[in-house]
């Protein structure tokens, strides 16, 4: 239904199916390590913890993803809420995108992993680049709405994303709506 609208408004339209990693065999999401726990110029943009040949950790799918996010002007996430929660697949790849908000685009002035370098790199003034910026984000939540009273209906980490737009109407396709139009008066950046 989605990309149905968005085609009809001549936006071009790329849609990332993570239900794929629940149903294709091979297709993977690794965890996030934690880098950005130890010092923010430790976690990569994109992510450089994978692949991890020694560990078999390779065909990392967020690879492939990062580009996406880079080449998106906008990005509207359509999810349902399992268990008071976003899906699996959806925490992973959230997870995955810290590195988006202050990550390091240059490995080697931590020499790859080093973080005693990585520390004194965040000491001495790190400015935490927003790779992502400018772009906008929706989200469109379904399923059931109990387990929200006391709380957001938006998983952990969406809503500080510079852009962000939470559209609640009774229906996903008057939220879509009123995504798109948000979605054209926002501004589009160069990058």
């Amino acid at each position: 239904m989605a990309r149905e609208i968005l085609q009809q408004a001549d936006i071009e339209v790329d849609v990332l199916d993570l239900s794929l990693l629940t149903s294709e065999y091979g297709r993977n999401i690794h965890p996030c390590k934690g880098c950005v726990s130890t010092a923010m110029p430790l976690c990569h943009w994109p992510c450089s913890c994978y692949p991890n040949h020694t560990l078999n950790q390779t065909n990392d799918w967020m690879a492939e993803i990062y580009e996406r996010w880079t080449a998106a002007h906008a990005v509207i996430i359509v999810t349902p809420v399992y268990w008071y929660q976003s899906p699996s697949p959806l925490k992973l790849m959230i997870d995955r995108l810290v590195c988006a908000d202050g990550g390091n685009p240059d490995p080697t002035t931590t020499s790859g992993k080093t973080a005693s370098k990585a520390k004194a790199l965040e000491m001495a003034g790190w400015d935490y680049p927003k790779h992502l910026a400018g772009r906008a984000y929706g989200l469109i939540v379904h399923g059931d709405v109990a387990g929200i009273e006391g709380g957001s209906p938006f998983p952990v980490g969406l809503a500080g994303l510079d852009g962000f737009h939470r559209c609640r109407v009774s229906s996903a396709t008057g939220s879509l709506y009123r995504l798109l139009r948000a979605l054209r008066e926002q501004p589009r950046s160069a990058g």
